[in-house]
């Protein structure tokens, strides 16, 4: 849906000029009235979770048209470090991951944690693409970075990733909702949608290619 300037106005209601949406985006009008009808009929046994399910397959197919992906290639979940957990998990014995030095910890922590001979080798940022080689199982990287603001060269990472056969997890929760990104690049996208897409904490999406 696109909306005039007139019509996006009435959307927000910020006390004052809010410039903090990389921390949590205000809910639109509509959004913020959408939940407070659902809370209205849970709290009053007036529904039943069926139309919930169809909301959660409507924003399966958003996320899919804003990633540029297939929405049966998206999973909905709660937050993000529990989607990548779920790829960290599924990595063999001795699996080798590169990182940023400064990288989010939802996207980092679930391969530290795994133990099993797993190592994390963390380079700088802008050094990123250039240090997957042969040795590498997994690149892991954020789009765009919650404390520097540095946006990611994607697609020196997807082409990286690609010549050395490397799994490509890139976290875009800071750049889903106001900078491109397609996901059909990467093997796993992840993204909260409490940030840009303006949505309640509690809600992520993963795209898996």
């Amino acid at each position: 849906m696109t909306l005039t300037i007139e019509q996006a106005r009435g959307e927000w209601s910020p006390q004052g000029v809010y410039c903090n949406t990389a921390s949590f985006g205000l809910p639109p009008a509509r959004a913020f009235d959408a939940l407070q009808s659902a809370l209205a009929d849970w709290r009053t046994g007036r529904t039943s979770w069926e139309g919930w399910g169809d909301e959660t397959q409507r924003a399966r197919e958003v996320w899919a048209r804003i990633a540029g992906v297939p929405a049966d290639w998206v999973a909905t979940g709660v937050v993000v470090s529990a989607m990548v957990g779920i790829v960290a998990a599924s990595l063999p014995d001795g699996a080798h991951v590169v990182a940023p030095d400064i990288e989010f910890t939802s996207n980092l922590w679930p391969f530290v944690a795994q133990g099993r001979g797993i190592t994390v080798e963390t380079v700088p940022a802008a050094r990123l693409a250039e240090s997957i080689d042969a040795r590498t199982d997994v690149v892991a990287f954020s789009a765009a970075h919650s404390a520097t603001g540095e946006v990611a060269d994607l697609e020196a990472v997807a082409q990286a990733a690609a010549a050395h056969g490397a799994l490509s997890v890139c976290d875009a929760t800071q750049a889903i909702g106001w900078l491109p990104v397609d996901a059909a690049r990467f093997d796993v996208v992840t993204g909260s949608a409490y940030k840009w897409l303006m949505s309640p904490r509690g809600s992520a999406f993963m795209s898996v290619r």
